[in-house]
């Protein structure tokens, strides 16, 4: 019987180089919506605009996100945007003054795409399992070489005693 709605939000996407301009509004019965920027309305999609609007349900009401999408902002799209929400029962308007400025501005701004962490909990990440060292066979020599080669040197060892036997 009524709407209500929410401020446009305003989110740049530098990896798409696209401007999203989004309210959410509640309508019973759901509302059609209608962008205009300065006075000229946006009545579907361009090359220059998109228009979206998702709907999802929250305890029990239906809620529709209404999205504008900028592509490709220039400082001359700068302007008033304003998004209308109309039912049989009423009409609403909601406006954003959106300043377009050079790219390098946007790009210093929060990035839709970052990963943010909406709750207190600290992030931990797993410490990656330490790999088990690598024997380099060519290097160790196996239990049969040991003993052939102890046996080798014990050899070495029994001759040298016993020519320091035979010369005293």
């Amino acid at each position: 019987m009524s709407i209500n709605k929410t401020a446009i939000l305003e989110i740049y996407h530098p990896t798409t180089n696209d401007l999203h301009l989004e309210a959410r509004v509640r309508g019973n019965p759901v509302p059609t919506f209608t962008w205009i920027w300065d006075g000229i309305f946006i009545h579907h999609s361009t090359e220059k605009y998109e228009i979206f609007n998702q709907h999802y349900y929250e305890l029990g009401t239906k809620i529709t996100t209404a999205t504008l999408i900028i592509n490709n902002p220039q400082m001359k799209d700068s302007g008033k945007y304003t998004l209308i929400a109309k039912n049989d029962v009423k009409s609403v308007e909601i406006s954003k003054q959106v300043k377009i400025g050079l790219r390098s501005e946007y790009h210093k701004k929060a990035r839709m795409d970052d990963v943010k962490i909406e709750n207190d909990a600290p992030r931990v990440i797993p410490k990656p399992p330490t790999p088990e060292p690598e024997i380099n066979k060519e290097e160790a020599p196996t239990t049969e070489e040991k003993s052939s080669e102890d046996l080798e040197v014990a050899d070495a060892l029994d001759e040298e005693q016993e020519e320091d036997d035979e010369d005293d």
